[in-house]
């Protein structure tokens, strides 16, 4: 569920999905109905609305939007990795998805309460009481990330 404030960019609360080291592009899928298809058949049907996806790596091998936009029909509010694929950040961006790059990925598991707070380039961790400062809040991608949402939410 995404909370109301004053920032443009609305905070993220939801709960974790630890995939892994590493979840390539062709992994994702590139339609809701494929994603994650190929690890465990019905694995995208047990995500809720704003779940958040964590991983080591995530998206290489990304050449276009169609993983962001497959990940965004099945509802899923972020994903969280300590490196993020280019390629599908910059589409992740343009899409208004949040896509944020931390150091301590692999310490997040599944089922933690995650609150993803872009404009205050953090990310809490309420199951543990950690925090997780965002590599990746900079003007530049915050700009992108308020234009795309407004786009979105006009």
């Amino acid at each position: 569920m995404a909370e109301e404030t004053n920032n443009w960019i609305e905070i993220l609360s939801g709960s974790a999905w630890a995939l892994g080291l590493d979840v390539p592009a062709e992994l994702i899928g590139h339609t809701a109905d494929e994603v994650f298809a190929s690890i465990e058949p019905d694995l995208a049907k047990r995500f809720a609305p704003a779940d958040i996806l964590v991983a080591g790596s995530f998206g290489a091998g990304t050449t276009d939007a169609r993983q962001v936009r497959a990940l965004l029909d099945l509802g899923i509010g972020a994903i969280v990795a300590n490196e993020i694929d280019p390629t599908f950040a910059t589409h992740a961006r343009a899409c208004g998805f949040r896509a944020a790059r931390i150091g301590e990925a692999l310490g997040i598991r599944t089922g933690d309460q995650l609150r993803v707070d872009f404009e205050g380039a953090r990310i809490a961790n309420q199951s543990t009481g950690d925090r997780y400062p965002i590599r990746n809040a900079d003007d530049n991608t915050l700009k992108e990330l308020r234009t795309s949402l407004s786009r979105a939410n006009a």
